[in-house]
This record gives C-alpha cells, structure tokens and sequence, in this order.
C-alpha cells in the first residue's frame, strides 16, 4: 500500500524545490515494484493542513504506475 498519492506528497514539495524529481520518482517505482501480488495506491480529494481543507491533486506520477 503506498498511501497518498498525491501531488506535493509525492513528489513531496520539498523535493520539488531542490530539482531532486528523479529520485523521488525513482523511490515511487521502487515502491511500486515491490508489490507481490497486489498494490493499492490511495489518493485524497481533500485533507485537513494546518486546521483548513486543502485539495490536492492527484500525483503527476500517477499515470506511470500504470506502467509498471
């Protein structure tokens, strides 16, 4: 299970900043491929941060775990 799929937790925004994309991209397929029989990747429509509802899309990542 790899829980929130989501973009800003995955890539985590702070990554994002320091154009570290490919190893954050490269740890989500590693995540991925670890799966033996089954995976199930969750994704929120909207989450409680700092006490207000925030909405995040999905993960940019996302369509590349179709891949796999």
């Amino acid at each position: 299970m790899i829980a929130g799929v989501e973009e800003g937790l995955i890539p985590h925004y702070r990554h994002a900043a320091f154009d570290d994309l490919e190893e954050e991209r490269r740890l989500f397929y590693v995540g991925l491929t670890r799966a033996r029989t089954r995976l199930l990747l969750t994704v929120c429509q909207e989450r409680m941060l700092w006490g207000r509802p925030w909405a995040f899309g999905p993960s940019p990542f996302l369509p590349e775990a179709q891949l796999v």
